[in-house]
């Protein structure tokens, strides 16, 4: 009996494997992106339009979506939510720095507002590339030696 059992058992771990990529090669391609079809997901609805949105998590009631966004003429991500139909779009972060990863508790408060503010921002020059030197070790010495 157990060396029956070990072979359906490795007939098993052989065949399924193969069954899936088969079924995964007769899947068509998609034709160009006008074309492609979501075959894993339904229902699927594109809420946020320009700039560059990352990472949405519901609220625990489903109402609401949370997520990262670049907009509003901002250089870094910021914290923002809406409700799944696409209104009431409002950030909730402070504006400043870079914030990433936020999600709701189950009271709907978010999980934070406030990004990675740096102490010194520093934006290297063309002249000081050009010269070859390290404007961001330049300040950060600068900074300690205060």
């Amino acid at each position: 009996m157990t060396r029956v059992w070990r072979a359906v058992t490795a007939a098993w771990l052989v065949a399924l494997p193969m069954a899936v990529i088969a079924r995964q090669a007769s899947i068509p391609p998609a034709a160009g992106p006008d074309r492609a079809k979501e075959v894993h997901l339904a229902n699927v609805k594109q809420l946020t339009f320009g700039g560059e949105n990352a990472e949405a998590y519901f609220s625990f009631d489903g109402q609401d979506l949370i997520f990262q966004s670049t907009r509003e003429g901002r250089e870094c991500d910021q914290i923002y939510a809406m409700r799944i139909d696409g209104s009431n779009v409002r950030r909730l972060s402070n504006g400043e720095g870079r914030t990433t990863c936020s999600f709701f508790y189950p009271d709907k408060k978010p999980t934070q507002r406030v990004g990675i503010v740096p102490d010194l921002e520093v934006k290297p020059t063309i002249a000081g590339i050009r010269e070859g030197r390290d404007e961001l070790l330049e300040a950060a010495i600068r900074l300690i030696e205060k």
